[in-house]
């Protein structure tokens, strides 16, 4: 056999430089929030069982818990069938589809929980049938709040209902599609069909549903321009009205949702860990089914058309959108640049990550995955 020549010095350490790299940013972005939660934890200690334990912080904690599982139960409802869509066979009409579905992501999350509010103005025919509900007795007085939390939750549902698609989509792309046919030659009512294909799914829809509930126990803004209170509400309402050396002690409150982001993010790890494991080579794209179109268009409607309709047609002059424009150009022409700085950080991260983790080197695999794992906790942390 011919003799292999050696590495060069040079291009070993060239090879060490992204994973090192990796580590120092991965260091970087931790270290203010871990010096800051170890020194609550230090000076602060005895103050656990005060902001833990209390009654009211774990009520407060069940509602927060209740609140995102309801808007993870509906986004994962509604990604279900636009998971389908997003895995059927490809032509140039479902691509352009697939990325009108992806849409409510590139919107703010509480445009649709601000055109919901213009929908139920009192000088629209829905808001004066809520005032005159409300009003017609002191026990329905409340209706009006309920409404404005009910608008809230579901914009979320809407807005994360893309995220939940995608998610799902993942998990079943590459899962044999077997029993769906076979279901499909099974003369069956459609709720027990479909109740069949949520049990035969449910490892794939749990980790989505956990996901969503997860980005839902952060700062949702929707929850807070409703006043709904969360844990991560009161929490940031209690950094606005303290001065910063008195923020101590709301650190250590804050211990609850460091718990859910790192469960969050190890989910997201095994997630991304198995997402091959039930791969089938032979497995082909399914057919898109009518039920699935049907819906995903309406929840495209409810989360993107409705809401630029109910905004425009309260526009008293249409000539303010051209005022808003130019009176706004910096702060729009800043958030622009700062749009393109993230995501130019982000794609080199990505980059990084992606050389290690492919690296023969063990070393860099697990540099990568702990770096991963780091990164997913300060996303999910609000």
């Amino acid at each position: 056999m011919p003799e292999q020549a050696p590495r060069k010095t040079g291009t070993d350490h060239l090879a060490h430089a992204p994973p090192i790299l990796l580590v120092l940013i991965c260091a970087a972005l931790a270290a203010i929030p871990l010096w800051t939660l170890s020194g609550a934890l230090v000076h602060h200690l005895a103050a656990i069982p005060d902001e833990l334990l209390r009654p009211t912080r774990l009520a407060l904690l069940l509602r927060s818990l209740a609140i995102a599982a309801i808007i993870a139960m509906l986004a994962t409802l509604m990604g279900m069938p636009m998971a389908r869509v997003l895995i059927t066979q490809r032509t140039r009409a479902r691509l352009l589809l697939c990325a009108l579905l992806i849409c409510p992501i590139w919107l703010p999350s509480f445009m649709i929980y601000a055109a919901g509010n213009l929908l139920r103005a009192p000088d629209t025919i829905l808001g004066h049938a809520i005032i005159e509900l409300a009003t017609s007795s002191p026990d329905l007085r409340w209706i009006t709040i309920w409404v404005g939390y009910a608008v809230a939750v579901a914009g979320l549902a809407l807005w994360s209902a893309p995220i939940a698609a995608v998610l799902i989509a993942a998990g079943l792309g590459f899962r044999s599609n077997l029993y769906d046919e076979m279901l499909a030659l099974e003369p069956i009512a459609p709720l027990p069909r479909i109740a069949f294909q949520l049990r035969l799914h449910r490892a794939v829809l749990f980790r989505a549903f956990t996901l969503i509930a997860v980005l839902m126990l952060g700062s949702a803004v929707p929850l807070h321009l409703a006043q709904l209170d969360t844990w991560s509400i009161v929490i940031w309402r209690q950094l606005s009205e303290q001065p910063p050396q008195q923020w101590g002690r709301i650190w250590i409150s804050a211990l609850p949702m460091l718990i859910v982001a790192v469960l969050g993010a190890r989910i997201i790890i095994s997630f991304l860990s198995t997402a091959h494991a039930h791969e089938d080579p032979g497995m082909h794209k399914p057919a898109l089914s009518r039920a699935s179109l049907l819906i995903s268009l309406l929840v495209l409607a409810a989360a993107v058309l409705l809401p630029l309709v109910a905004m425009l047609i309260t526009l008293d002059d249409p000539r303010s959108i051209l005022t808003f424009w130019r009176m706004n150009a910096p702060a729009i022409r800043d958030s622009g640049l700062l749009a393109i700085a993230v995501g130019a950080s982000t794609l080199g991260i990505a980059m990084l990550m992606a050389f290690a983790l492919g690296s023969p080197t063990r070393a860099h695999q697990r540099i990568a995955r702990v770096a991963l794992f780091t990164l997913c906790i300060l996303g999910l942390v609000p």
